[in-house]
């Protein structure tokens, strides 16, 4: 009742605003950023030459790696000294049995692990990154808490992204100063 049912009136059923409210949460930010004057720089691929890995599980360690083996300089961080160990052993295992399946090279396995460092110190780390990827727990608060540390620490060129198949960016970005710099960036396990 008091709806149409042809394709034409279809969209006068929706409350009047629905589409602009999905575009508002993540440019909101945005455009308060650009009108305070933060200039807009717009990434490149080629500026990107460290990046840090936020959390050293499963999909953490292995993000680090395939980052690593892709040439650049890598941070694995964690909360943890032995998630960190845990973390690079696990790695140290499967890479061998990479080699050993020759599907992958023993000098490119050492060039790659020669680029990544393990630490606990999320501020030193984020200081100095491009490109931060967060691979922990599916908690939003965590998260949150996780990307609004990073604002604080990484410059303001840095991309933070999300490994988050089931957290939307924006529900994560509008934690920082940089929602036009916040994304997900899915890795399926195996990375």
């Amino acid at each position: 009742p008091g709806c149409l049912s042809s394709a034409s009136r279809k969209r006068s059923c929706l409350p009047v605003n629905t589409h602009e409210r999905a575009r508002r949460p993540s440019w909101r930010n945005a455009n308060r950023i650009l009108r305070e004057g933060r200039e807009k720089v717009e990434p490149n691929i080629d500026q990107i030459n460290k990046i840090l890995v936020v959390g050293s599980g499963a999909m953490g360690s292995q993000i680090g790696m395939v980052c690593a083996l892709a040439g650049y300089d890598v941070t694995l961080q964690d909360v943890d000294e032995d998630l960190l160990r845990k973390a690079q052993e696990q790695l140290e295992s499967r890479m061998k049995r990479n080699v050993e399946k020759s599907r992958i090279e023993q000098d490119e396995v050492d060039a790659a692990f020669g680029r990544m460092t393990f630490t606990t110190d999320l501020e030193d780390a984020a200081s100095g990154a491009d490109y931060v990827i967060e691979a922990v727990v599916e908690k939003l608060d965590v998260k949150r808490d996780i990307f609004a540390r990073l604002d604080e620490v990484a410059p303001e060129h840095a991309i933070l992204a999300t490994n988050s198949s089931t957290i939307v960016s924006s529900r994560i970005a509008d934690a920082t100063s940089r929602p036009d710099r916040a994304c997900n960036m899915h890795f399926f396990n195996p990375a």
